[in-house]
Formats: structure tokens, sequence, C-alpha cells
């Protein structure tokens, strides 16, 4: 049988001052990163963001273990040929899958995925999407053995790209 306990007005505010201060904490969490084209990334907590000279941005955590390079191309540079040709000069014996349609957003692009065999093996993924004439290209890499503790922050930054 369910008692008919009334809270008090003190157990009501202390919820609400709790349930506020995580709503804030989760809204503190995330960072939103926007290139020269409005290009627009989130990022969770934890995750830090720099960019250079060339207007790359590097998205990274817990000291590169893993990290994504955002960076702003042509959009007629998008297009699967191009980037398998690019993820190979940026990693040597790099093995990718096929690249796939996407549509993030309402965003076209491709995604793909590949390996990289080394001393450390390493797991390397690229989205690219497009927008008029600029497109965006995303390129992640971590060591394979970090793909499970990292997949779904990365998943998640990659499902956030917008355009403004």
């Amino acid at each position: 049988m369910m008692s008919n306990h009334k809270f008090s007005w003190f157990t009501k505010l202390s919820l609400v001052v709790i349930l506020s201060f995580v709503a804030v904490l989760n809204t503190q969490a995330q960072e939103t990163v926007i290139t020269e084209s409005n290009f627009q990334v989130t990022i969770p907590a934890g995750w830090s963001s720099a960019s250079n000279e060339e207007n790359v941005i590097t998205l990274s955590k817990d000291q590169g273990a893993v990290s994504l390079m955002v960076m702003e191309v042509a959009a007629s540079e998008i297009s699967p040929a191009t980037l398998k040709q690019q993820l190979s000069a940026m990693y040597n014996g790099i093995v990718l899958k096929n690249p796939s349609s996407t549509n993030i957003n309402g965003l076209s692009g491709l995604y793909v995925e590949g390996n990289v065999n080394g001393d450390v093996p390493m797991s390397v993924l690229a989205l690219t999407v497009k927008k008029g004439a600029k497109g965006l290209v995303v390129v992640g890499i971590t060591a394979t053995v970090n793909e499970n503790t990292y997949g779904n922050e990365v998943g998640q930054i990659l499902k956030s790209v917008t355009k403004l």
C-alpha cells in the first residue's frame, strides 16, 4: 500500500536545486567550436580544442589518446577518391574500408573507417560534409585498443556537426 507522504518544502527545494545544478554542469560541460565558414562542432566535457595558423582545429582528450582534426576545404574537393588519397598521404600504411554516403544534420557527405598497422595499431575515421561551396573534413585517430573507450564521445562529436 502506498503512503500518502507529502514532501516538505525543504525537500522539494533541495531537489530543484540539485537538478538545476546538474543541468548547469551538463550545459557547461560542452564546448562549441565554430569554423570560419560557420560550421559548428560541439565537444563533450574533458575534451580540449586548439587551432593553428592554417585554421586546422584539433580536438583531443586524455593528452592526445584520441584526437580529431577539423579542417575546412572547398566542397569540390570532397569525393571518395580524394578522401582516400588524402588519408593515405596522412597515414603511411593505412587500410581503408569503402567510403559510404552520409547525411548529418542536413549536410551530405562521406564517412570512412580504417586502420594503420604499426608499432601501435591505430584506428582512423574520417567524416566529410559540405554545404554550398564549403566543406568540412573531420579526421580522427586513436590506438585501436582505445576504440571502445572513446567511441561514444567521438560519435557525439561527429553527429553534432552543423552549418550555421
